[in-house]
């Protein structure tokens, strides 16, 4: 799958744009997203209220603006477990993940499990090679390159969990 955009401002450039609905068993295979101009770009732009699990993403390429990820732009509210990324390429600018763009602060969404494997990532501020803003429990990142000028880690950019354990 390809999407393309070149228009100059707007958001939402996915194969899923909003999901309120559980999300199982799902794999999510050679995608190229571009839209270098545009907001919210992955695969699924933003998730809310439900649970996705068992989630296996790879061979994927998107490249936006702010809030970018290989699979979710912007989670919240959601449980979410056994999300694994291979061969994942995204560039974007703030909010930048390998799997998720931004997990919004203070949300009672569950993450764990997220596992990823030869991922680049680029971008601005908010930088990382699973969430650009987040975190998760029992989680690991092998082979990942991760550039940024600010708020840049090869997990999360920024972190803000009071602990994140078996990472």
């Amino acid at each position: 799958i390809t999407i393309k955009n070149t228009r100059t401002s707007g958001n939402y450039n996915n194969i899923i744009t909003f999901s309120y609905a559980d999300i199982n068993k799902v794999n999510f295979t050679n995608i190229e997203i571009d839209a270098p101009r545009m907001a919210y770009n992955a695969p699924i732009a933003r998730s809310r209220g439900y649970h996705i699990s068992n989630i296996n993403v790879e061979n994927i390429n998107v490249t936006g603006a702010n809030d970018t990820a290989g699979l979710i732009s912007y989670a919240f509210e959601t449980a979410y477990n056994d999300i694994n990324g291979k061969n994942i390429t995204v560039t974007g600018a703030q909010y930048t993940g390998g799997l998720i763009g931004s997990r919004p602060y203070r949300d009672i969404t569950t993450y764990y499990r997220f596992n990823v494997e030869d991922v680049t990532v680029t971008g601005t501020s908010y930088v990382g090679g699973i969430f650009g803003r987040g975190s998760s429990d029992d989680s690991t990142v092998k082979n990942a390159v991760v550039t940024g000028t600010s708020y840049i880690g090869g997990f999360s950019g920024y972190s803000y969990e009071l602990y994140t354990r078996d990472v």
